[in-house]
């Protein structure tokens, strides 16, 4: 296993999905409602995902339900039968082609996860979620345009009529409208892409604002991450279907050879004021720099920690990081990261949590992870006991005695390494905890070199 000081490494990596968590997170956008059926007498529960598309070299995906139940898969239009998911197992699905695809749960709810696979324009993986709604509203606040960054937005409709949307950048200098994305068509059952560097270009912060016309999409980021001197990556996540005034992010990094920004969009109509908290080592960091942030409205902003921070808190190893607009002005923040040391390398971005909760289910952010790590992140003001359940398709499920009852003291964060369990196998994980916390997973992939974060889902 690998690791990169006291920390565990970020990633995007792999062509695959994981189903996870029962719970919908607080804050975002339309459900699609489930609906009560009779087949054979028994009623029972039908609840659709979204998976995004993949590109042409595939992806796989596997699934869990957060409860005991029995419950069958429909995979839409992956495979014609519906495939039975055992309680306590995953099931892992490879999909060819690059066709989005929607997960049915039959008798219970489930929750998914996303991994692709690319070997252009550059070789590496990523993860993000399957979504369970599709909403009016998507919003990005990590991108970028400028030479050795290939961005691009993946928009799928899983509905019968025709969706429109616009596309809004968000600078730090303003809203920016392009003509050719004020109404793209995406057809119904099926996905657009929009290539980011076709409609602006030398945009170091690019946030991205997606509004629908008509219909309802599902919005998922891509970016092929190239820059001078390395290191290469993928980057995938879902987007925020809502502003919210606190963001969550448990893991990230500080040090030599470790790059971690965190962008901030204000896509409302009045100025937000935005606080930047860091937690190390039993030690709550408030860099000056991040206080009393203003973001105006219709900006964003990039914040290089590596720039924000000094002396000592340079070398801090692990750091997990709140953002807080401070008036109630609502915000989205997203963080990316590159490693490039002689351990790991590669490129992540993830979403922040809006949200804690007291259980989660976590996908997988690899299907072959290196190196596989859980990172807990505490906010609240008494301390947490957090337990981890491993989940797998064939084999039975774990709950190592070391990786029971582990506490997370008050504002403090917990990094728990599963790597010598999951051993290079595709897991997703549930963690229960007896305060509310937040939980992300990163993984490290020795081949293609590249690591995937992927945030949890909250099943409360």
């Amino acid at each position: 296993m690998r690791r990169l000081g006291r920390e565990a490494t970020l990633g995007v990596t792999i062509v695959g999905v994981v189903l996870l968590g029962l719970a919908v997170e607080l804050a975002v956008g339309e459900v699609r409602p489930s609906a009560k059926a009779v087949v054979g007498g028994p009623r029972f529960e039908e609840r659709a995902l979204f998976c995004p598309p993949g590109l042409v070299d595939g992806k796989s995906f596997a699934v869990a339900a957060p409860a005991e139940d029995r419950v069958s898969l429909g995979l839409e239009p992956a495979r014609p039968d519906r495939v039975q998911l055992d309680p306590g197992h995953i099931f892992i699905q490879e999909l060819p082609g690059s066709a989005a695809t929607d997960v049915v749960g039959y008798g219970g709810p489930v929750r998914a996860g996303a991994l692709v696979r690319t070997q252009e324009p550059i070789v590496g993986e990523a993860a993000a979620r399957c979504s369970d709604r599709a909403s009016s509203h998507w919003f990005f606040a990590s991108g970028a345009s400028t030479l050795g960054v290939d961005e691009r937005l993946m928009l799928y409709n899983p509905f019968p009529d025709e969706a429109v949307v616009r596309v809004t950048f968000l600078t730090e200098t303003g809203e920016e409208r392009k003509g050719g994305l004020a109404d793209i068509p995406v057809p119904s059952k099926s996905s657009t892409e929009i290539r980011v560097e076709n409609f602006i270009a030398l945009e170091r912060t690019l946030a991205v604002r997606i509004d629908t016309k008509r219909g309802r999409v599902v919005a998922w980021r891509m970016l092929f991450d190239n820059p001078e001197g390395g290191p290469t990556g993928v980057q995938m996540s879902l987007g925020a279907t809502a502003t919210s005034d606190t963001w969550f992010f448990p893991d990230g990094a500080v040090g030599p050879g470790v790059d971690e920004r965190i962008s901030i969009m204000n896509p409302g109509t009045e100025e937000a004021r935005v606080n930047v908290s860091l937690t190390g080592d039993g030690e709550l960091i408030q860099p000056e720099d991040l206080v009393g942030l203003e973001i105006t409205p219709g900006t964003a902003r990039t914040i290089s920690l590596n720039d924000v921070l000094k002396g000592d808190q340079k070398d801090l190893g692990g750091v997990s990081a709140v953002v807080q607009s401070t008036n109630g002005v609502g915000i989205v923040a997203e963080r990316s990261i590159r490693y490039n040391t002689s351990t790991v390398s590669g490129s992540a971005a993830e979403v922040g949590s809006p949200r804690t909760s007291t259980a989660w289910l976590v996908p997988a952010a690899t299907l072959n992870p290196s190196t596989d790590t859980i990172v807990v992140m505490n906010p609240g003001s008494t301390p947490a006991e957090v337990s981890l359940e491993l989940l797998f398709d064939r084999r039975a499920p774990l709950s190592p005695e070391a990786i029971q009852s582990r506490e997370v003291p008050p504002g403090g964060r917990l990094k728990i390494g599963v790597g010598q369990w999951t051993e290079l196998a595709t897991a997703m994980i549930r963690v229960e905890s007896t305060a509310p916390v937040v939980v992300e997973r990163f993984s490290y992939s020795a081949v293609p070199d590249d690591v995937a974060a992927v945030m949890g889902f909250p099943l409360e």
